[in-house]
C-alpha cells in the first residue's frame, strides 16, 4: 500500500517499493544461521554449485529490472524487509536524495548509500543525468560484520530508455565503509521536515528493555521487559481496544497509557545488536545515545 501526503521534495516518476531482503532456504529458527541470498524484488542470482544438499536451484537467474528517464527525477520507496541482514543500498554512479525515513518526510540531504536497518523505510530520490544509452547497477550489501551471509551483494538493473537491455551493465559501485556499529545512517542526518515538540513533562512514562534470548528449544526469542510476544489469532489487539476489552494477557507486551496524551518511553537495548524500533500511525520524537538512560 503506498499512502500519498503532501510533497516535501520535487519528483517525476515514482517507481514504487523496492523491497531488499536477506533469503534462507534453510530452517533459519535457530539461532545465528546463515543467509543464503541477497535479493532486490525478489530476485538475484546464485552459484548452485554451493549447494549440496540437493535443494532446487537454478542458474542464472533473472534480476529485477528498473526503468529510467534522462532528466528526469524517480523516488524509489526503500523497504528492509528482511529477517536479519542490514543493508546497504546505492546506485552505481548516481547520487540520492533522501526525503522520508519510516513514513516521515524529512529535510532532504544527499547521499551515495543508504543504511537500513530490518524493517526500516527510506525514500529517496534519483536523478536521471547519465547517458540515455546507460545500464548501472542497483545494489543491496548486507553488513558481512554483523550478519552471517553467504552471498551478501544483491543486484539490480537500472535501464535509461535507449539502453540494450539484453547487455548487462559493467559499472562499479560507489566506496562505502561497514562502521560495525550495525545501525542506520546517523539520526541528526534525518531532521523532519514538519517539527513537533515534544511535551518535557509527558503524563506517563514507560521503561522497556529489549533483549534477546535463546530458549530451551534452542530458538532466538526477542522480548521486552524479559517477556516474549505471544500473539492470539483469535483476539486481536486492536479490535480488543476499539471493543474496551481490557483483560490483556502478559504475552501481549501492552502498554496501557489511560487517558494520557503524552507518553516517554524509554527503551534500552541491552543486545548485542541494534534494533529497529517503530511506532506505527503515531507521531514520536526519538533520540539516541551509546549508553544506558533511566529518563534523566
Amino acid at each position: 500500500m503506498i499512502i500519498h501526503g503532501p510533497a516535501n521534495y520535487d519528483y517525476d516518476l515514482d517507481l514504487g517499493p523496492v523491497f531488499l531482503s536477506d533469503f534462507e532456504s534453510t530452517d533459519q529458527t535457530k539461532w545465528r544461521q546463515y543467509s543464503d541470498n541477497n535479493l532486490i524484488n525478489g530476485k538475484m542470482s546464485f552459484n548452485c554449485s554451493s549447494v549440496a544438499d540437493g535443494r532446487p536451484c537454478e542458474n542464472n537467474a533473472s534480476y529485477a529490472k528498473f526503468n529510467f528517464h534522462k532528466g528526469k527525477a524517480h523516488r524509489l520507496r526503500l523497504i528492509n524487509a528482511g529477517a536479519a541482514g542490514q543493508q546497504v543500498f546505492s546506485v552505481d554512479e548516481h547520487e540520492m536524495t533522501v526525503i522520508a525515513n519510516d513514513f516521515v518526510p524529512i529535510r532532504p540531504y544527499k547521499t551515495k548509500t543508504v543504511f537500513l536497518g530490518v524493517g526500516q523505510r527510506t525514500d529517496v530520490v534519483v536523478e536521471a543525468n547519465k547517458d540515455a544509452n546507460g545500464a548501472y547497477w542497483m545494489r543491496s550489501n548486507i553488513s558481512t560484520i554483523c550478519n552471517l551471509p553467504l552471498q551478501p551483494q544483491a543486484l539490480a538493473v537500472i535501464y535509461y530508455e535507449r539502453a540494450n537491455n539484453s547487455e548487462q551493465p559493467t559499472t562499479q559501485l560507489w566506496p562505502y565503509t561497514d562502521n560495525g556499529k550495525c545501525n542506520n545512517d546517523d539520526l541528526t542526518l534525518t531532521t523532519p521536515f514538519y517539527t513537533i515538540t515534544p511535551d518535557p513533562s509527558p503524563a506517563k512514562a514507560f521503561e522497556v528493555v529489549v533483549d534477546q534470548y535463546v530458549n530451551a528449544t534452542g530458538h532466538l526469542e526477542w522480548r521486552l521487559n524479559k517477556q516474549a510476544f505471544r500473539g492470539n489469532y483469535n483476539k486481536p489487539l486492536l479490535l480488543l481496544a476499539q471493543q474496551k476489552d481490557e483483560k490483556y494477557e502478559p504475552e501481549w507486551n501492552v502498554f496501557e497509557p489511560g487517558n494520557s496524551k503524552t507518553v516517554r518511553f524509554i527503551i534500552n537495548n541491552n543486545s548485542s545488536i541494534s534494533h529497529v524500533g517503530v511506532i506505527s500511525s503515531i507521531p514520536y520524537k526519538s533520540r539516541e545515545r551509546t549508553s544506558y538512560w533511566s529518563g534523566d
